[in-house]
């Protein structure tokens, strides 16, 4: 009769348990990444991707405790903005999401424009036409200001580049390329 009551609880149980609907359960862990996709390198106002899982949990993304704006485009790719201003050097960044502030870091090194190799931005004009022309550049955000005029091409997306500003015949114009906010190029154009 003692093992008679343990027997019919657990009996009971299993009855109630076998009639409600069976719910699932999650198990947070903080989101993790592997290196970048493209390579260990990338310069200040880049975009990155990054391979790992658990991305769409991510609500914040810090270089070197500086937030900076992303994109989880799957839960297995993000896209990292690196800031302007970031320095050249060896950075760490932080993908933290809110589940337990959980964090998960890895290092990229900053290169500035200077030091990438094969990089080239060459002034010209023709036909009325400042031309300034850009060579492994892409993904790079370009502005280009001639005389007082002033053209911003949000991010290159090609290795190739030609960009035309008409001014008008023989006219002197002062021209600057910034490439990520930085100047690279500057030149005084007489405009055929």
């Amino acid at each position: 009769m003692g093992l008679k009551q343990p027997i019919t609880a657990i009996a009971a149980m299993l009855l109630i348990s076998l009639g409600l609907p069976a719910q699932g359960f999650t198990i947070h862990q903080a989101p993790r990444a592997s290196t970048a996709i493209e390579g260990s390198q990338a310069s200040a106002d880049s975009v990155i991707r990054v391979a790992g899982w658990d991305f769409k949990q991510v609500e914040k993304v810090l270089i070197d405790d500086r937030p900076t704006t992303f994109q989880a485009s799957s839960n297995s790719l993000i896209a990292i903005r690196i800031p302007l201003g970031t320095n050249p050097g060896d950075v760490t960044i932080t993908l933290a999401s809110d589940s337990g502030r959980a964090k998960s870091s890895f290092q990229i090194e900053i290169v500035s424009l200077e030091t990438e190799k094969d990089t080239k931005v060459t002034i010209g004009s023709f036909l009325g036409y400042v031309a300034v022309y850009t060579k492994n550049l892409s993904g790079q955000k370009l502005s280009i200001q001639v005389g007082n005029k002033f053209r911003e091409v949000s991010v290159l997306d090609n290795n190739f580049t030609a960009n035309l500003t008409k001014i008008g015949s023989n006219r002197l114009v002062e021209v600057k390329v910034f490439v990520a906010g930085q100047l690279v190029e500057s030149a005084m154009v007489l405009v055929r």
